[in-house]
């Protein structure tokens, strides 16, 4: 219970829980070409109560969200994760949830002592390699494993599979559930087919006007409609604004933009880069 409440504590008090916008996932990659009418079938809003329901409601036991860089795929698991507590507060006999960032780890990975490591910080949690295996066996998790890609920038192929034999083994070891997040083409490029087999695959869509005047108005409600504007009478900004880690540099940097001097992306990579 402790793991539980600080955990939706601590997400309560962060500004992602302030600013998050309901992303849009796609059951295919290229969901731009859809129609209005295909849209409708292949497009799923809010996605956080879509993968809810695939986990919970139609059985799916293993779920890749592939996106590309800078569209909140990590934003999304912590919202999903939190979600996912406040199911558990609300009837115990529901999953426990584990949210592993992978990107801390580089080489060949043990799964279990993965986990069994991350719980073990956790304030609340007097955990073992024994009870964990037991609560394993008994389907008591659901798994959330943020960063496949950012776990295997320094590694090979053969590494990479053997992190991926690793992660398959958290359903083999007992009814348990998990969703893992990549880059969408890293996925594509470096790992085989096979691994894919028994997942259901969603896209993370990019954003567009509505998610970006939803966020805007949030992040400045008394001028919104300013910064607003000025970032859709610019082409190359309001493109940039699709993926929410660059929307994220161009509000920074309109709070240092003087009043004389006009957003493009010239001053937007100066001040950012200033910064850095």
């Amino acid at each position: 219970n402790d793991y539980v409440e600080n955990n939706i504590n601590s997400f309560n008090e962060s500004n992602l829980s302030n600013y998050y916008i309901n992303q849009r996932g796609s059951d295919v990659e290229d969901y731009f070409a859809l129609t209005p009418s295909e849209k409708k079938d292949y497009i799923h809003y809010p996605l956080t109560q879509y993968i809810s329901e695939l986990f919970f409601n139609k059985g799916e036991e293993q779920i890749a969200l592939l996106g590309n860089f800078g569209t909140g795929k990590t934003s999304f698991c912590h919202k999903l994760t939190n979600e996912l507590f406040l199911k558990y507060k609300a009837d115990p006999k529901n999953r426990i949830q584990v949210l592993i960032s992978l990107k801390d780890y580089r080489a060949g990975i043990d799964i279990e002592q993965l986990i069994v490591s991350q719980l073990q910080k956790q304030q609340g949690i007097d955990i073992d390699h024994r009870l964990f295996r037991e609560l394993q066996k008994m389907g008591r998790f659901i798994f959330i494993l943020d960063g496949l890609d950012e776990m295997a920038t320094k590694v090979d192929r053969i590494v990479i599979n053997e992190n991926l034999r690793e992660i398959s083994r958290l359903k083999e070891s007992g009814d348990n559930i998990y969703l893992i997040t990549c880059r969408t083409h890293f996925f594509q490029d470096r790992i085989t087919d096979e691994f894919l087999i028994d997942y259901q695959v969603i896209y993370l869509t990019d954003w567009g006007r509505t998610e970006l005047e939803e966020y805007i108005k949030k992040r400045f409600p008394k001028k919104w409609n300013k910064i607003f504007n000025q970032i859709i009478t610019k082409i190359t900004l309001e493109e940039l604004a699709k993926t929410p880690m660059l929307l994220e540099m161009i509000v920074k940097s309109l709070s240092k933009l003087p009043n004389d001097e006009e957003l493009n992306n010239r001053y937007l990579y100066k001040t950012y880069t200033n910064d850095w």
